[in-house]
């Protein structure tokens, strides 16, 4: 893309149309693509603790489908990125998929 600058942009016919003269010269930073989403939860079961845990949140790997981590530092709550899924105020049991 080629910058324009003040001298090589046409003159605008009016001053309602100076003022709406799309910026050229914006350079837009694009987001690093993530291999991962988090599912948020409030309250998750663990079934190799046999036991409840309380905000947690699940980091999974998009090609594989697979846990990459999990946290329950409650630092979660506030922190819901786009493309994550929020369920907080709802129970996570993982283990049911499709199996046919």
């Amino acid at each position: 893309m080629t910058r324009q600058t003040p001298s090589s942009m046409p003159a605008p016919a009016s001053f309602a149309e100076a003022q709406y003269q799309p910026q050229r010269d914006i350079a837009v930073a694009e987001k690093p693509h993530r291999t991962t989403f988090t599912v948020h939860t409030t309250l998750l079961f663990d079934p190799h603790q046999k036991a409840w845990r309380e905000n947690v949140s699940v980091e999974v790997d998009k090609q594989t489908g697979l846990i990459a981590s999990v946290s329950a530092d409650g630092e979660h709550a506030t922190s819901v990125e786009e493309g994550d899924v929020d369920l907080r105020g709802y129970t996570v049991m993982p283990g049911f998929g499709m199996c046919c």
